[in-house]
């Protein structure tokens, strides 16, 4: 029987209640990370952190951890108490209210018990699939890219729900437990009975600049409340920094519609000079199951949905039906920020500000910090975390807070959908095919009319959380891909399609080639319009294949040379990577006669792309262009100032896309390299909503930009027609010729 989210859940719930002993291993990506990578509760001495290399890891249950680090510092939590002690002996003790951690391996040390609630917002995208680790078996789940955790794997030990490796999808990163041992653990390891001293400052790295804690940073309460509104159209919250400092929201500005996921408190705001009172309906969140808070308090997870609002609330009494609560409301990164919640659409009415009113002192722990006043500003600063003030006489007064004034009435309508938004794209001849976001509708569109088009309705189910339809055309027929199965398709004109049902396949990529669908493993599987066809074996010196292409008559692919280890800690998806090792690859081309295979070359993470261009071949990994002859000998190497998410070739060079959001982090500092000019396109990005942005790039035969586009979403698909024309997705069909000039389909 097949296992469920809910069977995970429960089993991650019991296994954070084990005592175990492990080495934990991290393995980051090759450029320099902070030790502490983000601050918990204004304190990073709350952190629990294990950077890269190994870590002896010890914990019972879920109150009690022990590292001993590599470099001969132990951290040890037991029950709030804190005991850092340093490679000589010495130590700091400290109290803190719940076992925080930092760093890659934050989610194995912490063992978290709520999976449900937390890790349930973007766990599983996809199926459950079974594998080992280190011999033990595990389940394997992917989580959701737009989702806070972002596009990482987690494995958990099926014999003990012990969560054992988490992963960056794309492998840039992986922390691990090795030598598990599932036992009892003495209470001694988790005292210090040697002389503590009390917790002193922290020498911060360079990019780390706090000012001491110290209560006098809180602002003081805004004196300008929101006029009285009965239907609570009008609201105020509180904004976490956080919230822009990730770009989950850009900077929002007076008069800007935005939609944001609230949060409500019923304890006194730090904002307001009072507390306001809303009416709304209350429901249980999931299975509405309580939990103990920080302070010990129980909490029933609950969705209040007010007159035009929704937000979540932890309450400190089972709600349910139509409530009167008072408090506050809040933009907060949390786990309420997901698709799954419905988000408040509201214009910005007003924006408050507070800002220091004077020079932070040279000695701040003799002399008392400057005031804090509130203003009302026309756009919200980039960043106010008022652990992070550092402020002089000459400098611009620092913001430690903001609150955004929402007003329901006022927001702009949202877009009404389109009866067809563009998804997936594929190319067979002067045909373009194109599933839709999310429903079961296959397009055809002719590349010399793209402007007309035929429409095949699936017969599938449509939901609000469904998987687009990736459509695979060839000479030999159509295939879809659907929620991991596979089916070819008989398109009529003018009548439903009708599917034949392949059955369940998973792949890397995949390539039409004749009559024949190839799909990535080992071996390349092969499917005609009626059923799977026999395999093509790989060559002895290639273990897996992740990406191939069509290259004439038959297929190109880029493999990763066999291991010892492959069956226990390496996927066909080229996920699983066990150590720090090189990873070694070949370029193989498939012929009539057999394969021809290239030399070994190393790689610092699994490849994006392969395809053959007019002089060779390319291989596309992270920010290098690899390029290699006709007969597979390695050429030269190129690098690119970002690393694209995809990439393929056209008549006169190639195109990629890339991840605006993240890029136009980078850029807010203005000593950040340009490279491509992008600082003002991205400067700007709009409010989030229901599509994000990314850029496709057209690269020229230099590998120079000849035109960069904003596209609607971060990943759009992709597809080039014989007359050199890109096109890409979003919500409506665009394509980007030879010359930079920008078509629309529709």
């Amino acid at each position: 029987m097949p296992l469920t989210w809910s069977d995970m859940g429960e089993l991650l719930a019991r296994g954070a209640d084990e005592s175990f002993e492990a080495e934990l291993v991290v393995r980051p990506p090759s450029s320099p990370v902070p030790p502490v990578r983000f601050w918990v509760m204004d304190d990073p001495r709350a952190n629990l952190h294990a950077g890269p290399g190994r870590t002896r890891f010890v914990r019972a249950g879920r109150s009690r951890a022990r590292l001993d680090h590599a470099d001969g510092r132990r951290t040890v939590f037991n029950d709030g108490q804190v005991w850092q002690i340093a490679g000589d002996g010495t130590a700091t003790s400290f109290r803190v209210r719940s076992l925080n951690t930092s760093g890659y391996a934050a989610l194995l040390i912490d063992q978290p018990d709520n999976a449900e609630e937390g890790l349930g917002y973007g766990f599983p995208a996809g199926g459950i699939r079974q594998s080992t680790h280190q011999g033990r078996p595990v389940a394997v789940m992917s989580g959701d890219a737009r989702d806070g955790f972002g596009a990482i794997e987690i494995s958990v030990d099926l014999n003990t729900g012990i969560l054992i490796r988490v992963a960056a999808s794309d492998d840039s990163w992986e922390a691990r437990l090795e030598n598990l041992q599932v036992k009892q653990v003495d209470n001694s390891e988790f005292r210090w009975e040697g002389r503590a001293e009390p917790p002193g400052p922290i020498q911060p790295l360079a990019e780390w600049v706090p000012a001491p804690i110290t209560e006098q940073l809180i602002p003081v309460p805004d004196p300008e409340p929101l006029p009285t509104d009965i239907r609570a159209r009008r609201l105020r919250a509180r904004l976490d920094e956080i919230v822009i400092a990730d770009g989950q929201l850009p900077p929002p500005r007076v008069g800007e519609t935005i939609e944001v996921y609230l949060t409500f408190f019923d304890d006194p705001s730090p904002m307001n000079a009072e507390p306001v009172e809303v009416r709304a309906l209350a429901e249980p969140i999931g299975q509405g199951t309580p939990r103990e808070d920080h302070h010990g308090v129980l909490r029933w997870p609950t969705m209040l949905r007010g007159d035009g609002w929704t937000a979540k609330w932890s309450a400190p009494r089972p709600a349910i039906g139509h409530v009167a609560v008072t408090g506050h409301f809040a933009i907060i990164h949390d786990a309420a920020a997901s698709p799954r919640f419905t988000p408040t659409r509201a214009a910005v009415s007003g924006i408050r500000v507070n800002r220091l009113t004077g020079p932070v002192p040279a000695d701040p722990e003799t002399e008392p910090l400057p005031g804090n006043a509130w203003s009302s500003e026309s756009a919200c600063p980039n960043g106010f975390a008022r652990h992070m003030v550092q402020h002089n006489a000459e400098g611009p007064a620092p913001a430690i807070a903001v609150a955004l004034d929402l007003d329901l009435d006022a927001a702009e309508p949202p877009r009404v959908r389109s009866a067809f938004e563009p998804g997936e794209l594929s190319v067979v001849g002067d045909d373009l095919w194109i599933g839709d976001r999310f429903r079961p509708i296959l397009q055809n569109r002719s590349g010399s009319r793209p402007e007309q088009s035929e429409d095949h309705l699936l017969p599938l189910p449509v939901g609000s959380y469904s998987d687009t339809v990736t459509p695979h055309a060839g000479p030999g027929g159509i295939w879809i891909e659907h929620q991991h199965k596979l089916w070819s398709v008989e398109a009529t004109a003018g009548a439903p399609a009708r599917l034949h049902d392949l059955g369940t396949v998973r792949w890397g990529s995949a390539v039409t080639i004749g009559n024949h669908l190839v799909t990535s493993g080992n071996p390349l599987r092969r499917f005609t319009a009626h059923g799977e066809d026999d395999p093509i074996a790989l060559p002895p010196e290639i273990g897996s294949v992740g990406s191939l292409a069509r290259a004439g008559e038959g297929p190109v692919v880029v493999g990763r040379e066999p291991r010892d280890d492959d069956d226990d800690n390496v996927s066909t998806g080229e996920h699983w990577i066990r150590d720090d090792q090189p990873l070694r690859y070949r370029l193989a081309l498939h012929r009539a006669g057999g394969w021809a295979v290239g030399e070994s070359f190393g790689l610092p993470v699994p490849p994006t792309a392969v395809w053959r261009s007019r002089d060779g071949f390319h291989v596309q990994c992270a920010d290098l262009l690899l390029r290699f002859t006709e007969s597979l000998a390695r050429g030269t190497a190129h690098r690119l100032p970002y690393s694209p998410r995809a990439a393929g070739p056209i008549a006169t060079g190639m195109w990629l896309t890339l991840r605006a959001d993240q890029i136009a982090l980078e850029l807010r500092d203005p000593e950040v390299p340009d490279p491509w000019q992008l600082r003002g396109m991205l400067s700007d990005l709009g409010p989030r909503g229901e599509f994000r942005q990314g850029l496709l790039v057209r690269l020229n035969d230099d590998l120079e930009p000849a035109a960069i586009v904003l596209t609607d979403t971060p990943a759009p698909s992709v597809a080039v027609t014989p007359d050199d024309v890109v096109w890409f997705s979003g919500r409506s069909l665009r394509g980007v010729t030879a010359a930079g000039e920008l078509v629309h389909g529709t």
